[in-house]
């Protein structure tokens, strides 16, 4: 069969006008898109909490903040702050300063008191503190990378030096809710409009022998 006997697709005839106004449309839909993201809610919700951890020997206790699958994903962060305990000179304090320390993380969940261990064997990695004037940047502790339970209790056990020689903040970060329900809009929208051009590709093709379609018409159909 020849060539020309194909169905030929609306691509191929499309004329300069109509060609343009594609371009055009396409460019708008893309700034449409990026113009959402930046008024849209933020991306990553953080949550700090100044006096959220406890402190006993060299183990570290805090619990999380209320969450929900919609939060998607969960990181902690502890950031800490040397004291004049810190067995340090003054000067190096004052200084940038790298320190390596032990981490030992536990994950409990925490549903209505009660507490489950869900790492079963803990394992203890060293983590690097790069500290300036005594504040060190914030070091991550673990990440989830599903929220289950409404709440998580965490024991980090760590220098007992380290421990009684700072102070420390959790910062707790996860997935905005409000970005969530807007990703899973932008989702369903997509969705609709495949599904809608689906059809009306079905619909175009359905009054012409299968024999009759391009290579490309049959491979959008079988994708």
């Amino acid at each position: 069969m020849a060539i020309d006997s194909y169905i030929q697709m609306k691509l191929y005839t499309l004329t300069k006008r109509q060609f343009l106004f594609s371009f055009i449309a396409f460019f708008g839909l893309f700034t449409a898109t990026l113009f959402i993201g930046w008024i849209g809610p933020s991306v990553i919700n953080v949550v700090t909490a100044d006096h959220g951890i406890e402190t006993e020997d060299s183990i570290l206790s805090m619990l999380s903040p209320h969450l929900s699958t919609s939060q998607q994903q969960l990181w902690l962060q502890i950031q800490v702050k040397l004291s004049p305990n810190y067995p340090l000179k003054s000067e190096e304090i004052q200084k940038e300063t790298k320190l390596t320390v032990p981490m030992k993380v536990s994950i409990y969940s925490y549903t209505n008191g009660t507490k489950a261990l869900l790492n079963e064997d803990p394992r203890s990695h060293d983590r690097q503190l790069v500290c300036y004037d005594g504040v060190c940047d914030p070091v991550t502790v673990f990440h989830l990378s599903y929220i289950r339970f409404p709440r998580y209790f965490i024991e980090v056990e760590t220098s007992q030096v380290l421990v009684n020689g700072s102070s420390f903040t959790p910062i707790w970060k996860s997935y905005n809710v409000s970005f969530t329900e807007m990703e899973l809009w932008f989702r369903f929208l997509f969705l609709l409009a495949a599904f809608i051009t689906a059809l009306v590709l079905i619909q175009s093709l359905r009054t012409q022998s299968i024999q009759d379609w391009s290579i490309e018409q049959k491979w959008i159909m079988i994708l």
